[in-house]
């Protein structure tokens, strides 16, 4: 699963949009069940490779200017705050707690900055 978020992140600086739907679908689906069949549970590591993926998956949307990408990071946002609540009605320690936050708000600006810095190019699209 990390492979393919590594392969699919490449697709970006390497200019071949082409691939990033078939990497897309393999990071989802992989990351996701490899840490559920590996650690058996929904945990803070989980909801921090969900923010990686949706990150990812939402500066190639913008990078790419392809829209779909955009909702999909996006919905992958909902579902990493989703893991989020799941994994925090376990025990959650104060440090794993701040390492979900600090993915979020890593993810969160990121997005914002790439968001205004090409606004002009996404509104055309």
């Amino acid at each position: 699963g990390s492979i393919s978020l590594l392969a699919m992140a490449a697709t970006v600086p390497m200019r071949a949009p082409r691939w990033t739907g078939g990497w897309a679908w393999d990071a989802h689906i992989l990351l996701f069940l490899g840490f559920l069949l590996l650690i058996g549970t929904i945990s803070p590591f989980l909801v921090v490779a969900m923010l990686a993926l949706s990150l990812i998956t939402w500066v190639s949307g913008i990078l790419q200017l392809r829209r779909s990408f955009r909702f999909w990071g996006a919905a992958d946002l909902v579902l990493a705050l989703v893991c989020a609540a799941l994994a925090s009605r376990g025990e959650v320690d104060s440090s794993m707690l701040l390492l979900m936050l600090i993915a979020l708000g890593v993810e969160l600006g990121i997005i914002t900055w790439l968001g205004q810095k090409h606004e002009g190019q996404m509104s055309v699209d």
